[in-house]
């Protein structure tokens, strides 16, 4: 049997609603950019979860403009300083510092460094930020043990937590009235070569007597705040004040505070 013709209406039809499927892909072939930043709508509308430091939310999302640059998650919008800890068992140990990455993609952690500016100082502790290491998962933490020849298996860190913490590299530099930076790139000097991300406590600010000291203590990061912040808010973070942790044994320390579960 000879095959049947398809009326001309018909083939226009059909060919007018592939062009329509094409053009609703978005103007490159693909799926719309949806990104917004996360003090905006941290879910992510499009599901992705990536993050874009540069779009302002508008009163009309509608109206807010991407930002060209696609490596958004590189630029840290997602990755903040979540808990610090400054304990005191011999040695004034343990202490961390605990980020966590609140976007829908993992983190790239080699992009970041963390730096201590010491006693109120306005050049780093050692003079350089250390580089970290590996990849974040979204929603996970990663703790960073200042704790001078921890090894895995073998820390206070270790003893009070029953764990290793994630980066054992850094030396105990951080005394309860540091501010502690975290850096997209790796900074040296005072920190301008690199870009500040997120920050706790005042840079050139020695933290004695301040809301934000931890000397003993701990601090923890409010739930509710969600987008890392290159000025010191202390409005997003709980304090314990100094001397929380005074004489306080493992147990005390580990019922207090939570590395690696902000």
């Amino acid at each position: 049997m000879p095959p049947r013709a398809v009326p001309l209406l018909l083939s226009l039809s059909l060919l007018g609603s592939c062009a329509s499927a094409n053009n609703d892909a978005g103007p490159d072939g693909g799926g719309f950019d949806a990104r917004t930043r996360a003090d905006a709508d941290p879910s992510s509308p499009d599901g992705s979860g990536s993050i874009d430091a540069s779009v302002t939310p508008s009163a009309d999302a509608s109206t807010s403009t991407p930002d060209a640059a696609p490596d958004a998650a590189i630029l840290g919008e997602v990755l903040l300083i979540t808990e610090i800890v400054d304990a005191d068992l011999p040695g004034g140990l343990p202490k961390f510092v605990e980020l966590t990455n609140l976007g829908g993609t993992t983190v790239d952690l080699s992009e970041f460094s963390l730096g201590v500016f010491s006693n109120g100082s306005f050049t780093l502790n050692t003079g350089a930020s250390t580089v970290l290491s590996g990849t974040l998962a979204p929603s996970a933490s990663f703790v960073v043990s200042f704790e001078n020849g921890d090894v895995a298996g073998t820390s206070s860190f270790r003893t009070v937590y029953g764990v290793d913490a994630d980066d054992m590299s850094f030396g105990a530099v951080i005394n309860g009235n540091d501010t502690i930076v975290l850096f997209q790139g790796a900074a040296t000097g005072n920190g301008s070569d690199a870009t500040i991300v997120d920050s706790y406590g005042v840079i050139g600010t020695d933290g004695t007597g301040a809301a934000w000291e931890y000397l003993d203590g701990f601090a923890s990061r409010q739930a509710a705040s969600t987008t890392p912040s290159a000025v010191f808010v202390e409005a997003d973070w709980a304090f314990s004040g100094a001397s929380a942790l005074d004489n306080a044994d493992a147990a005390a320390i580990a019922a207090a505070t939570s590395p690696g579960t902000h």
